[in-house]
């Protein structure tokens, strides 16, 4: 416990140094282990892992105009819309990137700590509206809490602006918008149950086989994760120690230790 509470000090100096903003870290064991992060004594944060870079791809906003990305593939990249909003404002230094399905909730994104985290009249600039969400209720939710915080959010690829004082046409025009990429995102999923259930007919199998267990790409080096753990270092250390023989996140190390119980092991 003393250990998370002295890493949380001196995340906080980092944090302070870097952005001159005050922040305070909390650790509690609750049901697990959680760290909590407020600013002005309201939470701006909370997971289940923090280290400084978390901090920094969550927390950190230096400029009044942002750009914002989404993709919702794995194999896909952001590099097309960050050229289309270089294009449409060159004043545009920092971006949010996110490789997340549309369907995860609002609370899960970094959209959401994005325009929770920016100050007020910020300026978040996307290609379509789709970006922000692919359902009516969601996207007036945004558009909700953007309008309270007096957040402008520019729709570069129709050229229309979001904010507080819309005028009725800008507003039927945004919810036909939402709408509309509902209806799309509606459509995608009945083209993908349609050719799923077409494959079934035809005998396709899908999933994994019944009985076959994943195996992590940490398995092999189990032992020594477990030597490790035992000389107390870090998911973050032990990160670095495998990274020259294998592409691996701090993230999943964390998960492997905790899900296998390897600190237990100790």
């Amino acid at each position: 416990m003393l250990e998370e509470e002295l890493k949380c000090q001196e995340m906080e100096k980092d944090f302070k140094n870097l952005t001159d903003r005050t922040i305070k870290i909390v650790f509690k064991i609750e049901d697990d282990s959680i760290y909590y992060v407020y600013e002005n004594n309201k939470m701006i944060y909370k997971n289940n892992y923090i280290d400084f870079e978390i901090l920094k791809d969550n927390l950190i906003i230096k400029n009044n105009k942002i750009g914002y990305t989404r993709v919702s593939q794995q194999n896909q990249d952001y590099n097309n819309q960050i050229i289309q909003l270089k294009k449409y404002n060159s004043d545009i230094k920092e971006f949010v990137n996110e490789k997340i399905s549309s369907g995860k909730k609002l609370k899960e994104r970094k959209l959401f700590n994005l325009i929770n985290s920016v100050e007020e009249h910020s300026e978040i600039f996307i290609t379509n509206l789709d970006r922000l969400a692919r359902n009516v209720s969601e996207i007036e939710e945004i558009i909700k809490i953007c309008q309270d915080r007096n957040i402008i959010i520019h729709i570069t690829k129709i050229g229309v602006k979001l904010e507080k004082n819309m005028n009725p046409i800008s507003k039927m025009f945004i919810q036909m918008l939402s709408s509309f990429a509902e209806m799309e995102k509606q459509v995608i999923m009945d083209r993908i149950k349609d050719g799923t259930d077409k494959a079934r007919l035809e005998g396709k199998t899908f999933g994994r086989p019944k009985g076959k267990k994943s195996v992590s790409k940490l398995e092999p080096y189990k032992q020594e994760i477990i030597k490790l753990v035992k000389l107390e270092l870090t998911p973050k250390n032990i990160t670095k120690i495998l990274s020259d023989r294998i592409k691996i996140t701090e993230m999943t190390v964390y998960n492997y230790i905790k899900n296998n119980n390897l600190k237990e092991e100790k």
